[in-house]
């Protein structure tokens, strides 16, 4: 018992190995297994790594469009307004500008045809294709996440029964030791099965523990997986 409470102190971090380690307390979670479909929505919203395929995902299909828009003919119109004049000097010609009426314009339209299309046609199958993969991948990682999800929240509703199952057993095995130990009072038992009965004491006490700490690890998880151990926690992230 002494080596396990060293180690438990090692573990903490406590250098004080005289210090005593005390009860093991847990509060009592009161709260229920989330809903799978809300646990799933808020791991979406929240996850970087779905969030940074879905940028990826919205990038590729406006590659997509911009190649589908490169196989289109462009048709281009033009202006252009200007002053003329006929004096040889620059000085006579500046300041003749407003009075010669030399003004020039001129507009014109220029159509552009891709031909052949090859190339343009092999750049919006290969954008296509990205697209298409890019697609897949953010779909693969919703049905993992879904997959992670549910079975954390099931996890979660496992360690709640467990805990009540497990405090149960406890509370029936404190009644059979305080029935045995009444009963070597009154001189029909032996002091062996008082000790038989505080040893499963114990151990009922002990898998009690277990259980605690299993759904507080489920919970972690859960909240790891929907991104709300910050906010739990109150730490701000700047």
């Amino acid at each position: 018992m002494r080596n396990a409470e060293d180690v438990l102190l090692n573990l903490i971090g406590q250098f004080e190995f005289g210090a005593p380690v005390g009860p093991v307390v847990f509060a009592d979670y009161v709260e229920e297994a989330p809903p799978v479909d809300v646990v799933y929505q808020r791991a979406l919203e929240r996850q970087p790594g779905y969030l940074a395929a879905q940028k990826a995902v919205q990038q590729y299909d406006l590659d997509t469009a911009t190649a589908k828009n490169a196989r289109r003919p462009t048709l281009d119109l033009g202006a252009a307004y200007g002053w003329n004049t006929y004096e040889d000097r620059s000085h006579d010609a500046i300041h003749s500008l407003s009075s010669n009426r030399g003004n020039d314009w001129q507009v014109d339209l220029t159509l552009s045809m891709p031909w052949g299309l090859k190339a343009e046609n092999a750049r919006y199958r290969t954008a296509l294709n990205t697209l298409a993969q890019a697609k897949s991948r953010l779909r693969q990682q919703e049905q993992s996440i879904l997959v992670q999800v549910r079975a954390a929240v099931l996890a979660v509703a496992t360690g709640i029964e467990s805990v009540k199952i497990a405090a149960q057993a406890t509370e029936l095995s404190r009644r059979q030791y305080e029935m045995e130990k009444a009963r070597f009072d009154a001189g029909v038992s032996t002091a062996y099965r008082v000790l038989e009965s505080q040893t499963d004491l114990e151990k009922a006490r002990v898998s009690e523990v277990e259980s605690r700490v299993n759904l507080r690890v489920a919970v972690a998880d859960l909240q790891q997986i929907e991104g709300s151990s910050l906010a739990r926690f109150k730490v701000a992230v700047q």
